[in-house]
């Protein structure tokens, strides 16, 4: 059975830059994309991800607020937040509201890492930048 994979982002070629990434893993499936936070939960709620990775800046709906609303619903679920710029306070303020892993899009590299690093139970944070 794959891990389902929710990939959002307002950027196209970053979430095709995602998708090549987790394509990786032969386990592993993007089921869907979603392009802002609102487009996000309703994805979520059709796709039913084991995993979703999302940037935080987007129109519409901030990845963060979506992220919140989604475990206010699954509290266990599994997200990623893969901001542009990630400062320590992002990452304590998403470690904080259950968000467990943290990258930015400048160490993109470490997404597969920190999926499999959620996976196991574990949080997982990339580099403040």
């Amino acid at each position: 059975m794959s891990i389902r994979i929710l990939v959002v982002d307002d950027d196209a070629p970053i979430r095709q830059h995602l998708r090549f990434l987790l394509q990786s893993h032969s386990d592993w499936e993007v089921c869907g994309e979603a392009e802002n936070g609102v487009d996000a939960i309703e994805k979520h709620k059709l796709l039913k991800p084991d995993l979703i990775v999302i940037d935080v800046s987007m129109p519409v709906m901030n990845g963060f607020d979506a992220s919140l609303e989604i475990l206010n619903h699954f509290p266990k679920m599994l997200i990623l937040l893969c901001p542009l710029y990630l400062s320590r306070q992002l990452i304590d303020c998403a470690h904080s509201s259950g968000i467990r892993g943290t990258v930015s899009k400048s160490t993109a590299n470490l997404v597969p890492v920190a999926l499999e690093a959620l996976l196991r139970g574990e949080e997982f944070t990339g580099p403040a930048n």
